[in-house]
């Protein structure tokens, strides 16, 4: 993933559901640099296609200011 300042995070996750054509879920590692979790959702439109919904939790480095950083970028 994109961080500030032109840097880039990457972490190993585990799959936390699967139902498939409607949501995938997810969990990292415990010793991810940033510690997240979310799900992926899938939704058929009326007319074609599919809307796609990510929810993502994250525990930003440093906390609070971290993330008012994070914000800004």
């Amino acid at each position: 993933a994109k961080a500030p300042l032109g840097t880039s995070v990457e972490w190993d996750a585990e799959v936390t559901s699967d139902v498939e054509g409607e949501k995938i879920g997810w969990k990292s590692a415990e010793i991810a640099e940033v510690p997240n979790s979310g799900v992926v959702e899938f939704r058929e439109t009326k007319n074609r296609g599919t809307e796609v919904r990510v929810t993502l939790t994250y525990e930003p480095p440093a906390g609070k200011i971290g993330a008012l950083i994070a914000k800004l970028f």
